[in-house]
């Protein structure tokens, strides 16, 4: 079931959650949001395709360790959202 919270409380959330990242955090949220928008208008409102808010994308780069899938499942988790997360570590030559 989608939880729906506010940007403001799930950044409260995640900031209690994850140490850090502050951009990282806020621009997940807003991602998220967005994509829930676009559900919410496409599938329970019937919006033509051509009225749909473009949906979310982001490419979290950094350093092994570092939190990003961390934050990427503990959002899934707190909004109840599906959210698609590739790996792109095999595609990147690494030299």
């Amino acid at each position: 079931m989608i939880n729906y919270k506010s940007n403001r409380e799930l950044l409260e959330i995640l900031d209690n959650i994850v140490i850090g990242h502050p951009a990282a955090k806020k621009t997940l949220i807003n991602i998220i949001n967005r994509s829930r928008i676009r559900y919410h208008q496409a599938y329970r409102l019937g919006f033509p395709d051509d009225k749909l808010i473009e949906p979310g994308k982001c490419v979290l780069v950094g350093d092994s360790g570092t939190g990003k899938t961390f934050m990427i499942n503990t959002l899934r988790d707190l909004v109840g959202f599906p959210l698609v997360k590739l790996d792109a570590s095999d595609f990147i030559p690494m030299g």
